[in-house]
C-alpha cells in the first residue's frame, strides 16, 4: 500500500494494482485490516507503519496503542510515540517516550521523537542536548543528524554546519557524517579525498553495506560526473535482494543504471534494472517500467548520434 494525492494505492494477491479514494480506506478497508490482524503483532505492525505512513494519524492511534499492549516492544513503542506526536499530543508522546526510555535504553528514533515532542511544546533549548543524546545512541541516524546540521547552520552558517557534521563523524562508528563530508569535498573537485572518506564510511559500516550509506554514495557520484567510479565502488557492494527497494522512485539500482547509462555501458544498464523486477515487486513495477523506458529512449539516442556522426 502507498498513498497518494489521488487515493491509496493497494494491490491484491494476484499483484494487481488498484486505487482507491481515501475516504473509502478510511472508512472501509483500513478497519477492517486493523480488525483482522488485532492480536496478530507482526501483522497489527505491518498495517500501522503503512497507516501511518499515508497520513491516517487518528485512525492509527488506538491500534499503536494496542500493539503495546500485546507487544511490549521497541518498535510498538516507536509506532505509538509517532501517532502521539502526529495527532499532536506531545505532552502525552514526552511521558510515554520517557517511560520507553526507562524500558528500553536510549534509542535514537525514540529520542529523536522526543526531540519533536520538545519543539511541539516550544522548549527548544531542550532540543539539541536530546539530538546529541540521540546521536550518541546512533550517529548514523539520519534525522536526528540533519536535524542538528539544520540548527547550526541557522546559527551559524556553513562553517557551523560543516563543523557539527565533522564532530559527528568523530563519533564511534560513525558513517553517515562521513557521506555529508564527501558530498562536500565532491563538489570542491577534491574527489581523492572524497573517497578516502567513502572507504572510511564503508569500513566502519560493515556488511551488508547499509542500503542507504550505498544509495547516498552512488547518487552523489553520479551527480559529480563520477559515473565510473560509481559503478567500480558500488556495484561489487550491491546486493539487488539488501539494496533494491526504492525510496521515492530511486534506489542504489537506479543510481547504477543510470552511471552505466553515463558511461555508454546499457547492456550493464539493462543488466541492473533486470536484477530488480526479477523480485516480481508489483509495488515496484510501474516506477521500473518507467526506469526501463527511460533506458530504451536512452540506446536509441546513443544510435541516433552514432548514425549522425
Amino acid at each position: 500500500m502507498s498513498g497518494s494525492s489521488k487515493g491509496i494505492v493497494v494491490y491484491d494477491r494476484a499483484g494487481i494494482k488498484r486505487v482507491i479514494s481515501r475516504e473509502k480506506y478510511r472508512d472501509s478497508v483500513l478497519p477492517l485490516a486493523f480488525s483482522d490482524h488485532w492480536n496478530d503483532a507482526d501483522g497489527l505492525y505491518g498495517v500501522l507503519l503503512y497507516s501511518l505512513q499515508d497520513g491516517f494519524f487518528a485512525e492509527s492511534l488506538s491500534a499503536a496503542e494496542h500493539l503495546c499492549e500485546i507487544d511490549p516492544s521497541l518498535r510498538a513503542a516507536m509506532a505509538y510515540a509517532n501517532a502521539l506526536l502526529k495527532c499532536e499530543r506531545p505532552a502525552d508522546a514526552e511521558r510515554f517516550i520517557d517511560a520507553a526510555l526507562s524500558r528500553y535504553g536510549d534509542d535514537a528514533t525514540l529520542l529523536t521523537h522526543l526531540a519533536s515532542a520538545y519543539a511541539y511544546q516550544g522548549r527548544d533549548e531542550a532540543v539539541e542536548p536530546i539530538l546529541w543524546r540521540a546521536l550518541r545512541a546512533d550517529p548514523n541516524d539520519e534525522h536526528a543528524l540533519k536535524w542538528l546540521e539544520v540548527l547550526r547552520r541557522e546559527r551559524g552558517g556553513d562553517a557551523a554546519s560543516r563543523a557539527v557534521v565533522s564532530e559527528i563523524a568523530s563519533l564511534p562508528g560513525s558513517w553517515l557524517a562521513q557521506l555529508f563530508m564527501a558530498r562536500w569535498l565532491l563538489a570542491e573537485r577534491k574527489f581523492d579525498d572524497a573517497a578516502a572518506l567513502y572507504d572510511l564510511a564503508i569500513e566502519r559500516a560493515g556488511k551488508p553495506v547499509p542500503a542507504d550509506l550505498l544509495m547516498q554514495m552512488s547518487g552523489d557520484l553520479g551527480n559529480a560526473g563520477r559515473s565510473a567510479e560509481a559503478i567500480a565502488r558500488v556495484e561489487p557492494l550491491y546486493d539487488v535482494a539488501v539494496h533494491g527497494p526504492m525510496r521515492g522512485g530511486f534506489s542504489t539500482g537506479y543510481n547504477l543504471m543510470q552511471s552505466h547509462v553515463d558511461v555508454g555501458d546499457f547492456d550493464g544498464a539493462d543488466r541492473i534494472i533486470q536484477s530488480m523486477y526479477a523480485l516480481k515487486r508489483p509495488d515496484w513495477r510501474e516506477t521500473l517500467d518507467l526506469h526501463f523506458a527511460s533506458l530504451v529512449e536512452a540506446r536509441k539516442r546513443s544510435g541516433e548520434d552514432q548514425s549522425a556522426g
